[in-house]
């Protein structure tokens, strides 16, 4: 009773905030001095904050390694954050199960768990969201999105173990609006418009952006078992900046995110398939065959999410004098799951809250000090009639606090050498709450120290060494949704890791190169033991090692055309390997060539993954069919992942200086891991399972749509 007493309190509070915000918003709105909708400002104007980042009065919450610009995701048609990421240079993305569409971003090869995603700066992402809501967070409004790989990456974000992906939305810099639409294969839809006002006097800055997106189930193989699921999602999302003064600034923001994700037996009513009867009692393919139509009853093989999330932030950013300044931050999300899991009721509520307050002071022209704390509150509470009320199984609910302290110097020691070094103190609480006894308690200091040396004008190094730390959450993050026979949650420690990352770059405008080693250690990584009775969360004593490398050359001929080649390289120990559900990529080589006209242009971007041995990754003991009369599994799947490719064209033909007709194909080869091998498998028991995954499971989609902006 105490804590929701705390909790309703804390929620009075945000959601006047956010009331009150929004009441200034319909003023501002009905306000005289709002420039009209056509009138387009000749002078883009700058916010305090970006003011002051550019005089070096601020220093980025993260080390940036790489940016994914706002043109670039227009020039690739790029639509979900997914599809940002991937591809990217030291970044993938894995698809963990072919019913429910798990997506999980890995950075450095590392598991998606040990990726923070920042929402403006804000490590307000909760573990449910980072699974069924990534693929749902649009682009429309998003000004960039930048990555920074490694332990200690983020001063604010030292749970990110793997790196951090840090979301930029756009702050209004002048009044104008813009819409993208296409329309595809297999039911791939795409709307999204974003608004952006400023008011006469340059006080007032709106955005708003709004995008949905839709695709409909896959059945390559034609056993009525997707191999993709229906996904539908919407977003939204308003962002208000408004200058108290001339060193006084207030910033806002207010999100909301719904996915829907159906997947399983092929059917157009939802409904229909899960309240189906059994035609055929005791087997669920022909021929006790996953690669034959499926016979059983729909819902056994139905997974149906639902995910929606709010989320709201306010930024107060005080310049003190002409060297100090005070940043405060507030940051609230909820993220709700209503979900079927094989005829299984699951639901999960997730709040989240942060705060962070930040003291910065230029010591002199070429040292920035920055001091602060921070503390975040996570609590996530579940429900089940199938599996807690029913079969009286242990809720995976869990309260997560962490309060910290850091410093941080900066330092430009001349014009080739910049250095920074910070220091983070946290006190770290996890209460498995249905599990009597277990909870950890910490105190921990984790350092970073970052060094950027200028050999000449093309040619920088950037040297990366960090720690991090996350505590292993729930027992939901290491096998999604629950398992019916029960588990038990036993980890006594957090995990914590060392990293070290090394770029070299050079661009001189017409030719660029960047080439990253990075190296991660994992001590107490969390893994589910399965040798006992019940499948159990804990930590390992074993320590868990990762390293990588990859490269990327990209060259701008003096005619219209452009290339681009890369080649990435991830090693782990055989600790590490065991810790994976789905086999990660090994080796990949990307390659990319553009032509661009004053009228049209193309992109062509080719992706080559190598072969791998899915054996030490747990892929062993699986069967495309099972004989429940010897009780045995029947012809066994590969234990050999072939090297394979894949082709994504883009373009755009200007109508003229405003509209664009927008066309593309992904996977112009249409090549899926379905062709030769099913995501579905029996196991050696005869349980029949959905994660055999190691290439793509979507087919070619070809789309045409319409672009502009006024």
């Amino acid at each position: 009773m105490k804590l929701s007493r705390v909790i309703n309190k804390k929620l009075l509070f945000l959601y006047g905030i956010l009331i009150c915000s929004q009441v200034s918003l319909i003023l501002m709105l009905s306000s005289k001095s709002f420039a009209q909708e056509n009138s387009l400002p000749a002078i883009e104007v700058q916010d305090l904050y970006t003011k002051m980042e550019q005089a070096g009065r601020l220093k980025p919450v993260i080390e940036r390694t790489q940016i994914v610009t706002q043109e670039k995701i227009k020039k690739h048609n790029l639509q979900s954050l997914a599809q940002v990421v991937d591809n990217e240079p030291g970044v993938t993305m894995g698809t963990a199960c072919s019913i429910c569409g798990i997506r999980e971003v890995r950075m450095n090869g590392l598991r998606g768990e040990y990726t923070t995603i920042l929402l403006d700066d804000m490590p307000v992402n909760s573990t449910v969201m980072s699974y069924y809501g990534f693929d749902a967070l649009t682009t429309s409004g998003i000004s960039r999105i930048e990555m920074a790989r490694g332990s200690g990456a983020s001063l604010l974000a030292p749970e990110a173990i793997g790196g951090v992906i840090n979301i930029i939305t756009k702050k209004a810099t002048r009044s104008g609006s813009e819409f993208n639409m296409s329309y595809g294969e297999l039911g791939s839809q795409n709307l999204g418009i974003v608004s952006t006002s400023v008011s006469e006097d340059g006080k007032w800055r709106l955005t708003t952006a709004a995008q949905s997106m839709s695709e409909n189930q896959a059945d390559i193989d034609g056993n009525l078992i997707n191999e993709t699921p229906r996904r539908k999602s919407s977003s939204a999302f308003m962002r208000l900046v408004y200058e108290i003064s001339d060193d006084s600034q207030l910033d806002f923001k207010l999100g909301f995110v719904k996915a829907n994700v159906f997947g399983g037996y092929l059917t157009e009513s939802e409904l229909g398939a899960i309240t189906q009867s059994n035609s055929v009692l005791g087997m669920k393919f022909q021929n006790d065959d996953i690669r034959k139509k499926y016979i059983g009853q729909p819902s056994d093989l139905i997974e149906a999410i639902n995910t929606d999330r709010i989320d709201t932030s306010l930024k107060w950013t005080q310049q003190l004098n002409e060297n100090d300044n005070l940043i405060t931050s507030l940051a609230y999300a909820q993220s709700k799951q209503d979900s079927i899991y094989e005829a299984n009721d699951y639901r999960n509520l997730d709040d989240s809250y942060y705060l962070d307050i930040k003291y910065n002071t230029s010591l002199s022209s070429d040292w920035l000090l920055t001091a602060g704390f921070d503390f975040k509150n996570e609590l996530m509470l579940s429900q089940s009639k199938s599996f807690f009320e029913s079969l009286g199984l242990p809720k995976d609910e869990f309260i997560y606090k962490a309060q910290g302290a850091y410093l941080q110097g900066a330092w430009d020691l001349n014009e080739q050498l910049s250095l920074t070094l910070a220091a983070r103190f946290n006190q770290v609480t996890v209460d498995y709450t249905h599990f009597a006894g277990i909870e950890i308690e910490k105190n921990i200091i984790v350092p970073r120290f970052f060094a950027k040396y200028n050999h000449s004008q093309t040619w920088t190094s950037r040297l990366g060494l960090g720690q991090g730390f996350r505590a292993p959450l729930t027992f939901f993050e290491s096998e999604h949704g629950l398992l019916d026979q029960g588990f038990k949650v036993q980890p006594t420690e957090l995990e914590q890791s060392d990293s070290a990352l090394y770029t070299l770059s050079y661009d001189n405008n017409k030719f660029s190169f960047s080439s990253t080693a990075s190296w991660t250690e994992i001590k107490n990584a969390s893994y589910v033991e399965t040798s006992g009775l019940l499948p159990t969360l804990k930590n390992a004593n074993q320590l868990a090692q990762s390293t990588s490398f990859d490269f990327l050359i990209g060259y701008q001929f003096d005619s219209p055309w452009s290339i681009s080649f890369g080649y990435e390289s991830y090693q782990y120990s055989d600790f590490m390997k065991s810790l994976f559900w789905i086999a990660p990529i090994e080796t990949r080589a990307l390659f990319g060539v553009g032509y661009s006209q004053k009228t049209w242009d193309i992109q062509m971007d080719l992706s080559f993954v190598g072969a791998r041995d899915l054996a030490v990754y747990g892929y062993g003991n699986r069967f495309n069919a099972y004989d429940y009369n010897l009780n045995q599994g029947i012809d066994a799947k590969s234990l050999e992942a072939p090297h394979y490719g894949t082709i994504n064209l883009s373009g755009d033909l200007h109508l003229d200086k405003q509209i664009k007709l927008t066309y593309g194909v992904k996977n112009l080869l249409d090549y899926t891991q379905v062709t030769s091998e099913s995501p579905l498998f029996y196991d050696e028991l005869g349980h029949i399972d959905v994660g055999h995954v190691w290439g793509p499971l979507r087919g070619r989609v070809a789309y045409l749509g319409l672009s502009g902006q006024f």
